[in-house]
């Protein structure tokens, strides 16, 4: 499975902790123009993260345990509903293990320019949000999700010399902050994003009609390679 490459930046060091219930929410673009949508990234006190898409809230997510067991899939409670019974087989996509690391890249989430939509959505609490700039015509916005353990900073130099921090939380176990940069996409790699643009909304049969229709792509080769999911639109006439 093709792998995005994530280049060095220059660093934009914005600390900010926020509340542990809440956990980090961030998107991409404007809120009153093209935009990807919300995502977020929580935790427990046993050090179990999660990460999810607002416009597939309650259906899918990304787990990266406390054991370093993970997975991405559909919810138990998307399973337990009258949608879920159509699924078969196991509720998980894909399951691997973290290395056994002091620090790991656990996931990128992508979100390319061109998969920018105009959207209405629920109003976001202003100081729960964080609104990363849109990329630039052909590039896409990484997103990486960072975990330490046990709990340390040795590594965030690192993790921010790849771009701007977002935030962080902490559990007695582990630290998980997240790094946001701008990747300038050449014509492979846009030539595979198109094709799996076609591939979701031929096989998803998403709606080109329905405002802000969203779809998600899981890619790379854990654990030899960092996972990533990318947000993409709808082919559009289809």
């Amino acid at each position: 499975m093709p792998q995005f490459q994530v280049p060095l930046g220059e660093a934009i060091h914005t600390f900010e902790d926020l509340p542990k219930s809440a956990g980090i929410r961030w998107a991409v673009g404007d809120p009153d123009g093209l935009r990807s949508s919300t995502w977020r990234i929580w935790g427990n006190k046993k050090g179990d993260v999660y990460a999810a898409i607002r416009h597939l809230g309650g259906v899918t997510k990304a787990s990266f345990h406390r054991d370093r067991k993970c997975q991405v899939g559909f919810t138990t409670e998307y399973m337990q509903s009258p949608d879920g019974g159509d699924v078969e087989g196991s509720r998980h996509w894909v399951t691997w293990k973290l290395p056994e690391a002091p620090m790991v890249q656990a996931m990128h989430i992508i979100c390319p320019d061109e998969d920018l939509v105009r959207f209405n959505d629920e109003p976001e609490e202003a100081r729960l949000m964080r609104w990363l700039p849109a990329p630039g015509i052909g590039h896409a916005k990484v997103t990486t999700i960072h975990i330490a353990e046990p709990p340390n900073d040795s590594g965030w130099k690192e993790a921010t010399s790849r771009g701007e921090l977002i935030g962080f939380f902490e559990c007695p176990t582990r630290t998980t902050w997240i790094t946001s940069i701008s990747q300038h996409l050449g014509p492979n790699e846009r030539a595979l994003v198109a094709t799996w643009r076609n591939w979701g909304t031929e096989v998803a049969g998403a709606k080109t009609d329905e405002a802000g229709a969203r779809m998600l792509y899981l890619g790379g080769s854990p654990p030899a390679e960092t996972p990533f999911m990318i947000e993409l639109r709808p082919e559009i006439g289809s």
